[in-house]
């Protein structure tokens, strides 16, 4: 039996009172020697408990040749997706029971955990958990670097087919809050009192268990003033065009999340009224990166402009001009977007178009991606790419002296 204790730093595991420091106590009792520098215990009959650390997506790696029968994440919703699903890869032991990955965690909107229960129906509209659904086994899935979760494992199989539905895993949550933990009730009071007169996304999150409650950014941006619609609802005959934020930086163990390539195509109706028809997100260096444009421009036809960015100074003028002279050559047509005034402002004409009600966003599976980002600005968390390249777009539309053809 090998198992594997993480939580997302090293001295979350190594600190005073921490999981490290308790397990030296408990395990003693059962004659288990300890191995400080790996902190690992072993067991007189052989059984292996083993700490790591897992934080940045290269930390992953700390697991190669790891082979484990269960592994235990404490705060999981600290971690990332990536990180967690490659410990599902290391449950591979010889040991006969059963291999299992457990996290316990605190309820965290931004976390990977909340898109999982939603896909999984564990939570209510509200964000808390559902009480139907407490404890019923779902199907998940990792395909194409994306995690598919059934209600059924059926639904994996008329989805996809029957050979990829049999490496789908067991799936469970079981919620809990501070009244499920009779010792704190009882002989800690005052905690359950500080819960309740915590501020009200605290409150939410720690007392009542919501996933979906957080903090209001600057509020320049909310879902709820947009409209979702089908691509069959846009106008057909109303000019396009696809405005880019480019970044030219792939992960790394010293950058690991660092800013996206964003393109963003939409258009507007005669009333004014802005529709969103399309995102493409990705991380790439600068070769990829102008390929990749190129690609998309294709797909969008010649009768979409490209926007492309032009910061200030004279080497990031020259980079502009260079790519969108290959586009040129290439038969698209092009226009540079300067940016000559701050975020907030450049920003502000498309806040206002939402506020009043008249930005339509097309379905599609980049939705999540683009409403997280724009609720956020202002905050001072997360990026600006999809900001700043919804900003250049809605800019462009509006710019009557750019001859954007017909469709």
């Amino acid at each position: 039996f090998r198992a594997g204790i993480v939580r997302k730093t090293k001295e979350q595991l190594r600190g005073a009172g921490s999981l490290y420091a308790e397990a030296c106590g408990m395990y003693s009792n059962f004659k288990a020697k300890a191995k400080t520098n790996q902190m690992e215990f072993e067991f007189p009959i052989g059984s292996v408990v083993r700490m790591a650390y897992s934080d940045k997506p290269s930390d992953k790696y700390n697991f190669q040749g790891w082979q484990v029968t269960r592994f235990l994440v404490d705060e999981a919703a600290q971690l990332n997706e990536e990180n967690v699903t490659y410990l599902l890869s290391r449950l591979r032991s010889k040991s006969k029971a059963a291999h299992q990955l457990k996290m316990a965690a605190n309820p965290d909107y931004d976390s990977f955990l909340r898109e999982w229960l939603e896909k999984g129906g564990y939570l209510q509209e509200d964000g808390t958990p559902n009480p139907e659904m407490d404890g019923v086994t779902t199907y998940l899935l990792e395909i194409g670097g994306e995690t598919v979760i059934t209600k059924t494992k059926q639904e994996l199989i008329d989805q996809y087919d029957e050979e990829i539905a049999e490496d789908a895993l067991k799936f469970v949550f079981y919620s809990a809050n501070v009244f499920d933990n009779p010792y704190i009730v009882k002989y800690q009071p005052k905690y359950v009192r500080k819960l309740k007169n915590m501020k009200e996304v605290e409150r939410k999150r720690l007392l009542e268990g919501s996933w979906t409650a957080r903090e209001e950014a600057a509020g320049y941006f909310k879902r709820e003033w947009c409209s979702i619609v089908d691509l069959a609802d846009v106008p057909m005959t109303t000019r396009r065009v696809r405005a880019w934020d480019k970044a030219a930086t792939v992960p790394s163990s010293m950058y690991p999340d660092p800013d996206w390539t964003v393109g963003i195509k939409g258009t507007l109706d005669e009333g004014g009224n802005l529709y969103i028809m399309d995102m493409v997100r990705f991380r790439e260096r600068p070769a990829k990166v102008q390929e990749t444009i190129k690609e998309v421009g294709k797909k969008d036809g010649p009768a979409c402009i490209i926007g492309l960015p032009q910061d200030v100074g004279a080497a990031a003028v020259e980079a502009a001009m260079y790519s969108s002279r290959l586009l040129r050559q290439e038969g698209f047509t092009v226009k540079l977007n300067k940016a000559n005034r701050s975020k907030e402002l450049r920003f502000q004409p498309v806040a206002i178009l939402a506020q009043n009600r008249q930005v339509d966003v097309v379905k599609g599976d980049w939705n999540e991606a683009f409403f997280k980002e724009l609720e956020a600005f202002g905050s001072g968390k997360g990026h600006d790419d999809i900001c700043d390249a919804l900003a250049d777009l809605y800019r462009m539309l509006i710019n009557k002296t750019i001859n954007i053809p017909a469709i």
